[in-house]
């Protein structure tokens, strides 16, 4: 697929193993271990294979506990749990899911309308905050099952509540109160009341460790609809991009921005900023009313959820500036999408809907097994393939197969075929994959002057090729087995025949040239 940026540098050594390097600024994990065992897997830092099948595969209707209306979903990874809370339910408030598939109902601590929960992992503890009640709007638990009634700083229509790891602090912002609009706690039971930087309808607010600063967003307010702290205490207003009633924020390390989401305005429904200071309007695909933003440091993705539109309501961006329209599992009211790193999954909740207010993005990783065929070592960042055929064979819990392989063969150029000699071959060029390189190895020479070999798809040869080494004039003078490498990732979504082609003619000797491909490819989950 055209457009991507090179990825793994590939080469061979002189022992025969095939050495797999990830361009700088990224790494290839291994749960943080260099040796070889049955929990591995293979990111980049975006991972443009994970990416690419999550955008383009469809969204997942899934059985929801019961039909409240979920306003917010978050992930804890030290419990492997999402957590939602709603806002109608009686005593059952609370839901919660090992994997987005299976939930169960929960008793929330009072029967309130619960709008936002979060997660502390320095504290291990989830924190719901509400928009009635009296003196109880705060609710805290170890494991979303438990739940324990907090006393609230103030009767504010609490709308949205994060977590700062660093300063060890939770934040709460409200579209209610008079200079009292924001709330604070180190533990989630002790609040504090905060004067915010105006009485606007405050709906979200995240925390950016880079920045060291809160960041909320308003739905009202005239140019002013931004509010940022570096502590929770102190806040100063911003300008906004545009007065659009905005409804949620996110913060992604990767590409050091902000990234906001409204439900008004004509087609310039986010706003970006690298500092929560400057703001600039991006352009949207549709007038949808989004509601809900996360990123995926995993797959280098904004992902933001709407409860209008036909068939249309998820969109993503790899830079929070270029959007692109998502197919929705469902017409669904979506109110909040969080992000599992271990599930490798989106998921998403609904104020609307029959038995189906969720939905999880199609899964794309799974650690459970693997199988290695020839032997396989790592050195630090790299991968070691040894010998001319190795794989890697991963199944996770869902069903999905991750298969990363090289493919090797010799292709023979016969004598007489000329000046621009070609050879096909159909093995090489996986399905449905995606190729993270090719190399090129001359096994033997056909003499008569200099050479160049490329290879590249039979349908379009300037896809993906690179020119080979270039030989002195005859078979004894060849510099043996001197390589050229193309870099990927390269999309294959249809079988298509790999082309060989030689500049010069073949006139000595049949000319031999063995071309290995990297590749990586997905098979759709089970379930």
């Amino acid at each position: 697929m055209k457009g991507f940026k090179p990825s793994c540098r590939i080469r061979q050594t002189a022992n025969g193993d095939w050495i797999i390097t990830p361009p700088p600024g990224t790494r290839l994990y291994i749960d943080g271990d260099t040796r070889i065992h049955d929990h591995l897997s293979y990111h980049q830092r975006p991972n443009l294979r994970e990416q690419y099948l999550t955008t383009n595969r469809p969204w997942i209707s899934r059985v929801s506990a019961v039909d409240n209306d979920w306003f917010s979903i978050c992930w804890s990874p030290e419990l492997g749990l999402f957590c939602a809370v709603a806002i109608t339910g009686g005593a059952n408030h609370v839901m919660t899911s090992p994997d987005g598939i299976t939930w169960t109902i929960r008793v929330s601590a009072a029967d309130n309308e619960w709008r936002s929960v979060c997660w502390s992992p320095e504290l291990g503890m989830f924190c719901a905050v509400s928009s009635d009640g009296v003196g109880n709007r705060v609710m805290t638990s170890p494991d979303g099952i438990t739940w324990t009634i907090r006393v609230s700083a103030a009767d504010n229509d609490w709308h949205t509540i994060c977590w700062s790891p660093e300063l060890g602090l939770f934040c709460a912002v409200a579209i209610t109160g008079t200079d009292d609009r924001v709330m604070t706690s180190p533990d989630g039971i002790t609040w504090t009341i905060r004067v915010s930087a105006a009485d606007n309808n405050w709906r979200s607010v995240c925390w950016s460790p880079e920045l060291g600063l809160f960041c909320a967003v308003a739905a009202s307010g005239v140019g002013d609809r931004v509010m940022t702290s570096p502590d929770g205490i102190t806040w100063t207003i911003r300008v906004s991009a545009a007065d659009n009633s905005w409804q949620s924020i996110c913060w992604s390390p990767e590409l050091a921005l902000f990234c906001v989401v409204s439900i008004t305005g004509a087609l310039n429904r986010v706003m970006t900023s690298p500092d929560g200071i400057n703001w600039t309007i991006r352009v949207t695909p549709v007038n949808n009313q989004w509601f809900s933003v996360c990123w995926s440091p995993e797959l280098g993705l904004f992902c933001a959820v709407s409860n209008t539109g036909t068939d249309d309501r998820v969109m993503t961006s790899p830079d929070g500036i270029t959007w692109t329209v998502r197919v929705s599992a469902e017409d669904n009211g979506w109110r909040s999408v969080c992000w599992s790193p271990e599930l490798g999954l989106f998921c998403s909740v609904a104020d609307s809907g029959t038995d189906d207010r969720v939905m999880t993005s199609p899964r794309v990783l799974g650690v459970n097994s693997l199988t290695v065929s020839g032997e396989v070592s790592w050195f630090y960042d790299d991968i070691i393939l040894k010998g001319q055929d190795a794989s890697l064979d991963k199944r996770g819990d869902f069903g999905e197969h991750f298969f990363f392989a090289t493919v090797s063969e010799e292709i023979t150029i016969g004598v007489g075929q000329g000046s621009g000699g070609i050879c096909g071959n159909n093995d090489l060029n996986q399905a449905d994959s995606v190729m993270l390189g090719c190399v090129t190895r001359i096994t033997q020479a056909p003499g008569g002057g200099a050479t160049q070999v490329s290879v590249g798809r039979a349908t379009n040869p300037d896809e993906y090729v690179k020119l080979g080494p270039v030989a002195l004039g005859s078979v004894t003078t060849w510099p043996a087995n001197s390589d050229t490498t193309m870099e990927g990732p390269l999309f294959n979504d249809i079988d298509r025949k790999m082309m060989v082609t030689t500049n010069v003619d073949v006139t000595v000797s049949a000319m031999k040239i063995r071309v290995t491909t990297f590749y990586m490819k997905s098979y759709p989950p089970t379930s």
